[in-house]
């Protein structure tokens, strides 16, 4: 049984919704499960007749990792002795969604090709830490100068001025978490200073969108795009149901005619008739 101790601390951990948020939820998993002591019984195999202190860990860290997963994927992962063998539990979590299959690959690259650089560098070293937690979540192994270039050439489209200096600096184009600082901390100037595009930089702006708006990714087939600006609880694709209901629009077939006033009449015939 948690106690409440323990209870207080699982309300501060994510739910797991899906692949959407699994490299957040597997890394604050872990790290809670390392403070439970309960690390070690995850990564071994009991066999078929642990000891009981193994067996008690086993159905602890099965009930701590059960109360983390969504509904709408519980019962797809908890099965059979699933729901108290906490090895079982979180070996298949980790097959199902933290495997490098050809789905989980393509998903990670397609999201760190749509990485886009739009003025905000806060936002956009936060959005580049995301895809690279996915990436570590897989176990897909991106070479750091590959990291380091696509930073740079995201960012240099639209504030070369900033890109240019760093590109000389080896140390940098070859440590992503050191140039990742370096944006950081050009960021935290951005924001005191309140920076505003300069005019090369609102050109470089609009060539690069030639003046229109990249629409938001949409969802389809059933498959929720990660970066569509909805929550993976609230897609249509995934819950039709969900898709409110419009009012149909006024048309010729059921709209009510248009009465005349009171106040205009036809002239009879007999108006136009003079003596």
């Amino acid at each position: 049984m948690a106690t409440t101790s323990t209870k207080d601390e699982l309300n501060n951990l994510p739910m797991l919704l899906g692949t959407s948020n699994y490299p957040l939820w597997i890394k604050r998993m872990e790290g809670y499960l390392a403070h439970k002591k309960l690390d070690s019984v995850l990564a071994n195999d009991p066999g078929l007749d642990p000891a009981a202190r193994i067996r008690e860990q086993l159905r602890e860290s099965a009930y701590i990792i059960g109360t983390k997963l969504s509904d709408r994927i519980y019962n797809g992962i908890v099965r059979g002795t699933a729901n108290t063998n906490g090895y079982e539990l979180w070996t298949k979590i980790k097959r199902m969604y933290g495997q490098g299959t050809t789905h989980n690959n393509q998903r990670a690259i397609a999201r760190w090709n749509y990485l886009c650089y739009d003025g905000d560098l806060t936002i956009f070293i936060e959005q580049v830490e995301s895809c690279l937690a996915q990436f570590d979540a897989i176990s897909f192994d991106l070479p750091e100068k590959t990291i380091c270039g696509t930073i740079i050439a995201k960012i240099a489209e639209k504030r070369k001025g900033i890109t240019d200096p760093l590109i000389s600096n080896i140390e940098l184009m070859e440590n992503s978490d050191l140039l990742l600082e370096t944006l950081r901390d050009i960021a935290n100037h951005d924001d005191a200073t309140h920076h505003k595009p300069n005019h090369a930089e609102k050109q470089a702006t609009a060539l690069s969108s030639n003046g229109q708006t990249r629409p938001p990714p949409r969802c389809k087939n059933r498959v929720h795009n990660p970066e569509a600006n909805h929550t993976e609880e609230n897609c249509w694709a995934l819950h039709p149901e969900k898709r409110p209901v419009r009012n149909p629009k006024a048309t010729a077939n059921n709209t009510a005619p248009t009465q005349p006033s009171s106040s205009s009449y036809e002239r009879p015939a007999f108006a136009n008739c003079t003596v």
